[in-house]
């Protein structure tokens, strides 16, 4: 919920594994702004989109903008899924 409007501005999807040790997250939230992740990040693209991934021990991330709707993904970087590769698979579909 955005704290200055009192709405809801966003969606979040969460898939957890069924031994609830890994999960799969996905954001979205209203803006055009997608900030910095961290010192690692490096820039590819999905259909023409600047998108932003960073991983290190603990997680894989990925944002990205359509200039309305940011959003982003993030997952353990020690399980297939949170693979770059995968993770940008997962962006396709929602871009």
């Amino acid at each position: 919920m955005n704290p200055n409007t009192k709405k809801t501005d966003g969606v979040a999807l969460v898939f957890q594994s069924p031994d609830q040790k890994h999960s799969l997250n996905v954001r979205q939230t209203e803006g055009s702004g997608t900030g910095k992740l961290a010192d690692t990040e490096k820039v590819v693209s999905i259909n023409n989109a600047e998108v932003k991934f960073a991983s290190n021990d603990k997680i894989s991330e990925l944002l990205w903008t359509n200039g309305s709707i940011v959003f982003y993904i993030f997952a353990d970087p020690n399980t297939e899924i949170g693979s770059e590769k995968t993770l940008l698979n997962i962006a396709k579909k929602f871009h």
